[in-house]
C-alpha cells in the first residue's frame, strides 16, 4: 500500500507540474535554485553550536533508541542523519540536508500556490518571498530538523489539495504519512496538521470522501501518537526554559515570520529597517486576508472557498493554538518553532500583490520586497555565531598536550569537541565536566540526554579539580560576563558556583573572549603565567 501509494503521488506531483499554464516549467525549479544560493551562501559562516552538536551525537546512538533520545522529537530527522553521517560529518556535509530541504519547500510552494490561485504571478512572489525571508535562509543552514518541517507542511497541504481534487485513497494515505513525519520531525507540527484538518470546514460535504480523509488522518494518529505520548510522559523538562507568554514574544514571532527575529536597533538590523519589515509585512498580511475572507463570505463553502481560505488557516490556526497552549498549559512561543508559517505569510503577500493592477508597479513591488530580504540575509550573514571554532584554535594554540579543560556550563562540551577533533594539528586535550562524577577524555559519552549531568555539583567538582590540577582552562558561555580588559566581571549558575568554590587561591592568568565565549587559564595565587 505504501509503495502503492508514493507512486500514485509521484504521478500526481509530476502531472500538478505540468498543469502548469503558460509554459514555464523551469519557474519552481529556479526559485527553488535562488533557495539553494542563499543557503549555501556562508553555509559554513557560523561555528557549530551546541543544539547542532547534541543533535550529531543523538543522531549516532544506537540501535531503536535515536528515536526516542530526544524525548521524542526530531525523531525522524536523527533517524535521517544518522544515515546521512556515514558520508562524512564535516560541517557543510551536516547542515547540507537543511539547505535542500529547504529548496524543496519553496519549489513545492510555487506548485501549491500555482494549484491554488490558477496564477503564476501569485506563484512566483509566493516562491521568490519565501526564498529570500531571512529567517528560511538562518534555518536553511543549520544541522537541525526545522528546515525539515518546512518541507514536509508545504508538502502535506500540497499532498492534500491533490487528494481533494481527485478523491483517490492513495493520495489521502500519503498526506497522513507525510504529516506522521512532520510531527515526527518537530512535534510543533502537530498545530499545523490541525490547520490543515481545520481549512476542511470550508468545503461542503459533498466535497470530501469522509472516509478516504479519515483514512489519512487515522494514518497520522497512528505515526505521530506514539511520539506524542513519549513527550506527553516525559512532561516539560525540554522545553521549560520557554518564558512565559508576553506581548514582547508574540512580537518576536511575528518578527520572525516576516524575516528578522532580532529586536529592533540591535544588531545586524538597524531599527528603521526592522520597522519597515514589520509594518510591510502586517499590512500585506493583512490585505491577504482580508481577500481571503472576501473571498470565502462571497462563494460559500466550496472548493474555490478552500482554496483561498489555505492561506489563513495555516496561519491563524497554528498562531492561536500556540497561543492558548502557552496561557494555560505550557509556553511554547520559540520564534523558530513558527518556521513552518512563513509560507502562509507569503501567500498573502502575494495575493495582496496580485492586486497591483499595473504589471510594472507590481514587478516593482516584488522586487522591492525582495531587495528588502536579500538585504535582511546579507546583514544575518555569520550573525549568532557562538565562537566555538575560535575558542578550539585558540586552545590549540596555547594550551599544552594533556592540559586539562573545563567546559561551563558541561553540555556545551559537545560544540567544543566537534571543532577540536577537526583541527589538523590538534593537541590531545582532556576535556572534563563539573558535572560528571569522573573526568572524562573526550572520546567519552556525556550526552545520555541531560540526566548525565545532575551530579556533582559544581562546587564538588570545583574541589576536586583545584585539588587535582594545578592550572587548567576553562571555557564559558553565556554565564560569564566580561569586562573590556577581558577580567570576569559576573559570573552565574554553574560557572558563578565553580569560581566562587575555587576562591582566592586560584586566579585568571589570561582570559581571551569571544562572540559569545570566554576561554580562561586558571592557576594558584602566586604562580607565573
Amino acid at each position: 500500500m505504501v509503495d502503492v501509494s508514493i507512486r500514485t503521488a509521484a504521478r500526481s506531483l509530476r502531472s500538478a507540474a505540468r498543469e502548469n499554464p503558460g509554459g514555464a516549467p523551469l519557474l519552481p525549479a529556479a526559485c527553488a535554485a535562488l533557495a539553494m544560493a542563499l543557503c549555501l551562501l556562508g553555509l559554513t559562516a557560523r561555528s557549530i553550536w551546541i543544539d547542532e552538536a547534541v543533535a550529531l551525537r543523538i543522531a549516532q546512538t544506537p540501535g531503536a533508541g535515536v528515536l526516542m533520545s530526544d524525548g521524542g522529537n526530531m525523531a525522524a530527522y536523527y533517524l535521517l542523519l544518522r544515515g546521512w553521517l556515514q558520508l562524512g560529518d564535516e560541517l557543510w556535509l551536516v547542515r547540507l540536508p537543511s539547505v535542500l530541504f529547504t529548496a524543496g519547500a519553496v519549489g513545492l510552494l510555487y506548485l501549491l500556490a500555482r494549484r491554488l490561485f490558477e496564477s503564476r504571478r501569485i506563484a512566483v512572489a509566493a516562491a521568490v518571498l519565501l526564498a529570500v525571508n531571512s529567517s528560511v535562509v538562518r534555518y536553511g543552514q543549520e544541522a537541525r530538523s526545522y528546515a525539515m518541517a518546512l518541507f514536509l507542511t508545504v508538502a502535506g497541504w500540497l499532498l492534500l489539495d491533490l487528494a481533494l481534487e481527485r478523491r483517490r485513497l492513495a493520495l489521502f494515505v500519503l498526506w497522513g504519512l507525510v504529516n506522521a513525519l512532520a510531527v515526527a520531525t518537530h512535534l510543533f507540527s502537530v498545530l499545523l496538521v490541525a490547520a490543515q484538518v481545520a481549512s476542511l470546514a470550508l468545503l461542503p460535504r459533498r466535497a470530501l470522501s469522509w472516509k478516504e480523509a479519515l483514512a489519512g488522518l487515522g494514518v497520522t494518529a497512528a505515526g505521530a501518537s506514539p511520539l506524542l505520548r513519549a513527550a506527553a510522559n516525559r512532561g516539560g523538562v525540554q522545553i521549560d526554559w520557554i518564558p512565559p507568554i508576553s506581548g514582547a514574544s508574540f512580537r518576536q514571532v511575528l518578527l520572525f515570520l516576516g524575516g528578522n527575529n532580532f529586536e529592533p536597533s540591535s544588531e545586524p538590523f538597524p531599527a528603521t529597517m526592522v520597522i519597515v519589515v514589520l509594518v510591510v509585512c502586517l499590512i500585506g498580511w493583512s490585505a491577504g486576508m482580508w481577500f481571503a475572507v472576501e473571498s470565502v463570505l462571497s462563494h460559500g463553502r466550496s472548493r474555490q472557498s478552500w482554496r483561498q481560505g489555505v492561506a489563513l488557516a495555516w496561519l491563524i490556526v497554528p498562531l492561536a493554538g500556540a497561543a492558548l497552549a502557552s496561557a494555560t498549559v505550557q509556553p511554547l512561543m520559540v520564534p523558530r518553532f513558527f518556521l513552518g508559517l512563513i509560507p502562509a505569510g507569503c501567500l498573502l503577500l502575494a495575493v495582496a500583490l496580485s492586486r497591483i493592477p499595473q504589471r510594472p508597479a507590481l514587478i516593482a513591488a516584488v522586487a522591492g520586497l525582495t531587495v528588502l530580504g536579500l538585504s535582511g540575509v546579507v546583514r544575518a550573514h555569520g550573525y549568532g555565531d557562538w565562537g566555538w571554532r575560535e575558542a578550539a584554535l585558540h586552545l590549540a594554540a596555547r594550551a599544552g598536550e594533556g592540559d586539562r579543560v573545563v567546559v561551563l556550563p558541561a553540555r556545551q562540551r559537545l560544540a567544543l569537541d566537534y571543532h577540536l577533533e577537526r583541527l589538523p594539528d590538534r593537541r590531545r586535550l582532556r576535556i572534563v565536566s563539573p558535572q560528571v562524577r569522573s573526568w572524562r577524555p573526550p572520546d567519552d559519552t556525556l550526552y545520555g540526554v541531560s540526566e548525565a549531568f545532575l551530579a556533582p555539583s559544581p562546587p564538588e567538582a570545583a574541589a576536586e579539580a583545584a585539588a587535582v590540577y594545578e592550572r587548567f582552562w576553562v571555557v564559558t558561555s553565556d554565564y560569564t560576563r566580561f569586562d573590556a580588559a577581558g577580567r570576569i566581571e559576573e559570573a552565574w549558575d554553574e560557572a558563578g558556583e565553580f569560581f566562587d568554590t575555587l576562591g582566592p587561591g586560584y586566579v585568571v592568568g589570561s582570559a581571551r573572549t569571544f562572540p559569545r565565549l570566554g576561554v580562561l587559564s586558571v592557576q594558584p595565587a602566586g604562580t607565573g603565567p
